[in-house]
C-alpha cells in the first residue's frame, strides 16, 4: 500500500511538472530589461546567489502570446515563481514556477491562487508553448510562451486587458512548493499594461506593515484582552466579589477595562486590513479566516451594547440577561479561537507551524485551569493560603502562563521571518 502512495504522489506530481523543453533556453539578460523586457528583481546584484530575476513581453511568435522568463540562483531545491494579478495583493493570481529538485531537475508548473493561502497547482498544462528549461551550474531557468487570454479556476486572465501588478517570490521545494518568506516575495511598484514601454522593476517590495499590526492588535484582543476579561469575570470575582473601585466592584472594572479595550483594538484592526485590501476582496474568505472574525467582531461589537442595558441585580430579567451576555461572550471566544488558528495557516504571514502548537498549548492550558477551578469550587470559596484568598492566587498562576506564551507569539506575529512547517 504504501508503495502505491508513492507511485500515485509521484504520477500526481509528474503531471503537474513540465520537464521538456522544445525551444533552446535563452536566460534573461540584464541589459535587455526595460527595453525590450518589463523585468522584475529584488534589491541583489544580477546573477549572484539568492537574487532572483523575472521577464516578461509579447510574445515575438504570435501577437496573442506573452513570453515569460525566470531565473534564478540557489544551491538548494528552491523556486522562482512569477504571479499576475489585477492588485499588489495575494489572491485571485495567475501563477508560474520555475522549481529546481533534489535532482537538480528544473520543472514548469502551472498554477493559480484563490486567496492567500498556499497556490493550487494545474495538473496537465497545456497551454504553454515554445517551452524552454535549462541550468547552469546554481542557476536555474524557464521561459514559455503563455496565452494572452487564459482561464484558471473559472477566472479569466486576460493579460492584454486593462492594467495589472506582477508579484514574485521564491522559496524552498521540498515534493512541493515551500511558503515564501516575507522578505522572499514582492509586488510590482506600478500597475502596467501590456502596451506600455517596459519597466524594470528593479529593488521590488512587499509592504506588510498594516497586516503585521493587524494580526498584533486582533491577537491583543482576542488572544490576551477577552480571555482575561472572561477568566477575571469568572474566577476573579469569587475571590473578591465585594471589594469596591469607585462604587464599583473591582474584578467588574478590571473586567469592563479589558473589554472595552478588546472592542477598540478590534474596531481599528478592522479597519487597518479593510484598508489594506481595499475593502472585502473575493478571496477574503478562503480559508474561513476572514468570515470568522467579521462573526466574532459582530459578537464582540453585541456585548458592550447589550451590557448597557444590563437590569438590576436584583430584577427578574437580570438571570436571562446574564444567559444573553455569559452565551454572547463564550460564543465570541470560541470563534475568536478558530479565526487565530485559521489566521496562523494564511501563506501571506508564513508563519512556523510552532506558532500553531502554542497557541494551542496555550488554549489548552487556559482551559485545564478553567476546568479545575470549576470542579473544586466549594473547596476554593473563601479558602486562602497564607492570607492570600486561593482565586487571587490562581489568577496571578494564569496570568504568569498568559504572558510568557503572548509574549513568544507576539515575537513570532512580529517576525515574519518566513520559517515554515514544510
Amino acid at each position: 500500500m504504501i508503495g502505491v502512495a508513492i507511485l500515485l504522489l509521484a504520477l500526481v506530481q509528474a503531471q503537474e511538472e513540465i520537464t521538456t523543453s522544445t525551444v533552446e533556453p535563452t536566460p534573461i539578460e540584464k541589459s535587455r530589461c526595460g527595453n525590450e523586457y518589463f523585468c522584475m528583481s529584488f534589491d541583489c546584484q544580477f546573477g549572484e546567489e539568492s537574487c532572483p530575476h523575472i521577464a516578461w513581453k509579447e510574445s515575438e511568435n504570435n501577437v496573442d502570446f506573452v513570453r515569460v522568463k525566470l531565473r534564478y540562483n540557489s544551491p538548494g531545491s528552491s523556486y522562482v515563481a512569477i504571479g499576475f494579478s489585477r492588485d499588489d495583493k495575494m489572491g485571485q493570481d495567475d501563477i508560474y514556477f520555475c522549481q529546481k529538485n533534489e535532482q537538480n531537475q528544473v520543472a514548469i508548473v502551472s498554477a493559480y491562487s484563490t486567496g492567500m493561502t498556499k497556490p493550487v497547482n494545474i495538473d496537465q498544462e497545456s497551454r504553454l508553448q515554445d517551452i524552454g528549461i535549462g541550468s547552469d551550474g546554481n542557476t536555474f531557468f524557464c521561459e514559455f510562451d503563455r496565452p494572452k487570454s487564459l482561464e484558471k479556476n473559472g477566472l479569466n486572465y486576460d493579460l492584454g486587458d486593462g492594467n495589472w501588478f506582477v508579484l514574485i517570490a521564491t522559496g524552498p521545494v521540498s515534493g512541493t512548493q515551500g511558503y515564501h518568506g516575507p522578505n522572499t516575495r514582492a509586488a510590482s511598484s506600478i500597475s502596467w499594461k501590456l502596451s506600455d514601454p517596459p519597466l524594470d522593476f528593479f529593488g521590488a517590495s512587499f509592504d506588510i506593515s498594516m497586516m503585521k499590526i493587524h494580526a498584533v492588535l486582533m491577537f491583543l484582543a482576542w488572544g490576551i484582552f477577552v480571555p482575561s476579561g472572561l477568566f477575571i469575570g469568572r474566577f476573579f470575582k469569587r475571590g473578591y466579589p465585594k471589594k469596591m473601585v469607585k462604587s464599583k466592584p473591582i474584578w467588574f472594572q478590571f473586567h469592563r477595562l479589558l473589554m472595552v479595550l478588546s472592542v477598540i483594538f478590534t474596531i481599528i484592526g478592522i479597519i487597518l486590513i479593510f484598508v489594506n485590501r481595499e475593502g472585502w476582496s473575493e478571496s477574503a474568505g478562503e480559508n474561513g479566516h476572514a468570515f470568522a472574525g467579521i462573526i466574532v467582531f459582530a459578537f464582540g461589537l453585541m456585548n458592550p451594547i447589550i451590557a448597557m442595558f444590563r437590569p438590576d441585580p436584583d430584577s427578574e430579567n437580570r438571570k436571562y440577561f446574564n444567559v444573553c451576555h455569559h452565551s454572547i461572550g463564550y460564543l465570541a471566544q470560541v470563534g475568536a479561537v478558530v479565526a487565530i488558528f485559521l489566521g496562523f495557516d494564511l501563506a501571506i504571514y508564513d508563519l512556523a507551524f510552532v506558532s500553531t502548537q502554542i497557541y494551542a498549548a496555550l488554549i489548552v492550558l487556559s482551559a485545564i485551569m478553567s476546568i479545575l477551578l470549576e470542579v473544586f469550587k466549594q473547596k476554593l470559596e473563601g479558602a486562602a493560603f497564607f492570607g492570600v484568598n486561593l482565586y487571587s492566587i490562581c489568577s496571578t498562576i494564569y496570568f504568569l502562563i498568559l504572558l510568557p506564551f503572548t509574549i513568544t507569539l507576539l515575537v513570532h506575529i512580529g517576525r515574519f521571518d518566513g520559517s515554515t512547517d514544510e
